[in-house]
């Protein structure tokens, strides 16, 4: 999180920065990575498969193709969101549905993913959600990512007022992504 102040001074253009925040990596990667190991674990309940029954490189190849999966799925969603609010602006987003087939995915039967925007966020909600909690464990601080905690934290390291913000610019495929969208400019 990087906060500049831009000044417009007789034509000339400066930037200035007047905050950074600490680095918190999250990425595509991470919200792939949760709905792969919560689509993974209702999986296992539904079909009645113990923990320890499968074998751990069974499991991970699972784990893969769902990861894989999920990105796709992420994708999808992004780019039917996008061509519908095209021809639609008034459209209901959390309907749009992404699909995608995993042959082979257990005992040689496929696996079919299908979700809408709402599913999608409703499994990866907690990557959204300011957690507060200030991780004083290095391993904590993976389990507390979340999108708002580090513009929050930023902000107040620096005592800015978030109503002083006119302008986010987002970077990385996650920008593109409707509620990473929807999420900063309801916190900002």
């Amino acid at each position: 999180t990087s906060i500049i102040d831009v000044v417009i001074d007789h034509q000339k253009v400066r930037f200035e920065e007047i905050g950074i925040g600490r680095y918190i990596e999250l990425g595509g990667i991470d919200f792939d990575a949760r709905l792969a190991e919560t689509l993974l674990n209702e999986f296992f309940e539904r079909n009645n498969i113990l923990d320890g029954t499968l074998p751990q490189k069974e499991k991970e190849i699972m784990y893969r193709r769902l990861l894989l999966g999920a990105e796709t799925i992420k994708e999808q969603l992004t780019a039917r969101i996008n061509l519908k609010r095209m021809h639609d602006p008034d459209c209901d987003p959390n309907m749009v549905e992404a699909k995608y087939n995993i042959p082979n995915f257990y005992e040689k039967k496929p696996y079919s993913l299908i979700l809408t925007k709402q599913a999608y966020d409703d499994y990866t909600k907690d990557l959204y959600r300011d957690s507060k909690i200030k991780s004083r464990k290095f391993e904590d601080v993976d389990r507390n990512k979340n999108l708002i905690s580090p513009i929050r934290e930023t902000l107040e390291q620096y005592n800015i007022d978030k109503d002083s913000i006119d302008y986010v610019f987002m970077t990385g495929g996650m920008s593109k992504f409707p509620t990473v969208q929807e999420k900063i400019s309801e916190y900002i």
